[in-house]
This record gives structure tokens, sequence and C-alpha cells, in this order.
């Protein structure tokens, strides 16, 4: 396979993968699922907070979602779900 076609076959489903796993902190749908996500700049894996249970989440949100509203971080997903 030519490079220039393997290389934009990669910026395609990279691309795919941004758009789908990507969340917001504090607002978003993915963290409501078990799971994990990360945040740009940072080289921990973070839990979601998971669904919630008796009135609370399951695990509390990370501490970087809670002093960073509004941020950007990705979730380890699969884009085709």
């Amino acid at each position: 396979m030519d490079k220039k076609v393997l290389l934009l076959l990669v910026l395609f489903l990279l691309t795919i993968y941004i758009y789908k796993c990507r969340g917001i902190n504090m607002q978003c749908p993915l963290c409501f699922t078990n799971g994990h996500h990360l945040h740009i700049g940072q080289f921990s894996i973070n839990t979601n907070h998971g669904p919630k249970k008796n009135g609370g989440f399951e695990h509390s949100p990370c501490k970087i979602c809670k002093n960073n509203p509004g941020d950007l971080h990705f979730h380890l997903c699969m884009p085709c779900n």
C-alpha cells in the first residue's frame, strides 16, 4: 500500500476517534458509563464517575475534571459504538 494512502487512512481513523471519544469536563455523557478517560497533558488514566446510584454517582468525578470544567478529555472507547 502506498505510504500516502496509509497516512491518509490513519489520519482519517484518528479524526473519527477524536470526534467520537472526546468529552467536555463536567458535561460529558460518556462519563455516565463505566470506563476510563485521559486528559491532554496528563499521563494518567482516570476512572469515569459512572452511572447514578441512589442519587449519587458510582465513583466521584476525577480531580482534573472538577478543577477544569469545560476542558476536553478523551475516553478509551471504540469509535464505532
